[in-house]
C-alpha cells in the first residue's frame, strides 16, 4: 500500500468549465505540501474539450481519474472515492475540492499542520472568496472558528 499524507477528492460533472477545472487541480498540483494524492470522478458526461484536459492530468503520477458515463452525483462519486482511498493508500487526512476551489499554495501545509497539533479536531473548513466569472472578487465568506457559533 502507498503512503502519503493527504488524500484529495474531487468529482466533475458537465457544468464544470474547463478554466475553473485546470485552475483548481493546478491549484493542487503547486501546493508547498507535496505529500498527496488527487483522486478525480468524472460524474456522466463532460463536453470534449474539458475531456482533453482531464487526459493530460490523468498522466499526472499523484493523479487518479475515474470515469463514469452516468451520473450519479457527489455523495456517490465520493464515497467511492473514499473506498478506493482506503484500500490503496496508507494515508492521514482527506481533504476535498470542488471543480471550481482554488486553493492557496499553502492550504494543504497549514490544514495538516493544524490538525497534527490539534488531536481533539476532527474536520476543519476555511473561509472563501467568492469570484465572479471574470475573476473579481465578490464578497468574503468568513467561516466561524468556533463550533459552538
Amino acid at each position: 500500500m502507498k503512503k502519503i499524507k493527504i488524500v484529495i477528492l474531487m468529482s466533475i460533472y458537465q457544468n464544470d468549465k474547463k478554466k475553473w477545472v485546470c485552475d483548481s487541480i493546478n491549484s493542487i498540483l503547486n501546493q508547498s505540501e507535496s505529500n498527496f494524492h488527487l483522486l478525480l470522478s468524472i460524474d456522466g458526461y463532460i463536453n470534449d474539450e474539458l475531456k482533453k484536459e482531464i487526459d493530460v492530468f490523468k498522466k499526472h503520477p499523484k493523479i487518479t481519474v475515474f470515469i463514469y458515463s452516468e451520473k450519479k452525483g457527489l455523495a456517490t462519486r465520493l464515497n467511492q472515492m473514499i473506498d478506493f482511498a482506503i484500500s490503496n493508500f496508507e494515508f492521514d487526512y482527506f481533504a476535498r475540492m470542488d471543480a471550481d476551489d482554488i486553493c492557496t499554495l499553502d492550504r494543504l501545509e497549514v490544514q495538516c499542520d493544524f490538525l497534527s497539533k490539534n488531536k481533539n479536531i476532527d474536520i476543519i473548513g476555511s473561509s472563501v472568496i467568492e469570484m465572479d466569472q471574470n475573476e473579481r472578487p465578490l464578497n468574503i465568506k468568513k467561516m466561524e472558528s468556533n463550533h459552538d457559533i
